[in-house]
């Protein structure tokens, strides 16, 4: 290949000899421009280069880099028996917490240990009735009841006769001249007062220090705070008994 490439050298430079100086100058300058141009689009840049310098080296292509979705178990790419151990635990664990709710639900308070409890008091009577609703709401019947007429001892009347209302219960039915209701029976009462109860459990409302909106309503602003403090914790106390 040296034999054939050196008489073409020779033969390019007595061509070029032949050139002009003008002539000379414009190749030289023509060479100088393309071998710019060339630099430009296809050198590396600094930064390519100093990249290229402080990453480290591959490794081969794993699976997990081939599907990523498989290195965090999505439902499609995950083992199938895998993901099926995942929806059995899922689900147990949903219908465990399921189950303890509805057993809270479902747990009521014993009608015998209420009468004991209550004994000597006008809400005695409302046993029966009480012990029907779910275990929260009886509780707090019994716990609310205690705190705001000594279970019945200090309630409204309206007309000389007792209006079963053991809460401070302000509703809208047959309401006395302060404001309370009046019901016409124990089981009214009962129904009354454990549905709004109730109502208010279902909004999150289900300790006694939530359950301060009974006696403040929206805001506690205005009331003495001794007075809010003592409510709480009488009321903390029969639940606590009640739940123990």
């Amino acid at each position: 290949m040296g034999d054939h490439f050196r008489p073409y050298l020779q033969n390019l430079r007595e061509r070029l000899k032949e050139l002009s100086k003008k002539e000379k100058k414009n190749i030289v300058l023509a060479t100088g421009v393309s071998i710019f141009i060339m630099g430009v689009f296809f050198l590396p840049t600094p930064k390519e280069i100093s990249g290229a310098k402080n990453k480290p080296a591959k490794m081969p292509i794993s699976l997990d880099e081939l599907i990523p979705e498989k290195k965090i178990g999505t439902f499609f790419y995950k083992d199938p028996k895998e993901r099926k151990k995942s929806e059995n635990k899922t689900d147990k664990s949903y219908a465990s917490a399921k189950s303890a709710k509805e057993e809270t639900l479902n747990t009521k308070l014993g009608e015998k240990e209420v009468v004991t409890m209550v004994a000597g008091h006008p809400i005695a009577e409302m046993a029966p009735y009480i012990t029907k609703r779910n275990k929260p709401v009886a509780s707090f019947l019994l716990a609310i009841a205690k705190k705001e007429s000594n279970w019945g001892k200090r309630s409204p009347v309206k007309s000389g006769r007792d209006c079963y209302n053991y809460w401070g219960y302000r509703g809208g039915y047959n309401m006395t001249d302060s404001g309370y209701s009046c019901f016409d029976s124990p089981e009214q009462a009962v129904k009354e007062v454990g549905d709004r109860i109730e109502k208010l459990l279902g909004q999150q409302i289900n300790t006694p220090s939530r359950m301060i909106v009974w006696k403040c309503g929206r805001t506690c602003a205005g009331h003495d705070p001794a007075g809010v403090a003592k409510w709480i914790s009488d009321v903390a106390l029969y639940y606590g008994k009640l739940n123990s």
